[in-house]
């Protein structure tokens, strides 16, 4: 899949990184952030990893809890 494709599904990342290798490979990282709920909720950070703008790995980076105090209901 490539960057432009990952950013029109996920949209605009939090944060970016670049950088270029000896063999000129253009290695860039998208950072996204997601909310999910199980018994809490918590946010997670994903790392997506591109070489050359095609997406090579999908990193989990941080979980934290974000609020434990707070109960969800679902109607």
């Amino acid at each position: 899949m490539s960057k432009e494709a990952v950013i029109a599904l996920y949209g605009k990342p939090y944060k970016e990184s670049t950088f270029t290798d000896s063999n000129q490979v253009v290695h860039e990282n998208l950072y996204y952030k997601e909310h999910i709920w199980s018994r809490n909720w918590y946010e997670i950070n994903n790392i997506l990893h591109f070489e050359n703008s095609v997406l090579k790995s999908l990193e989990q980076g941080d979980e934290r809890l974000v609020d434990k105090e707070r109960e969800v209901v679902v109607k």
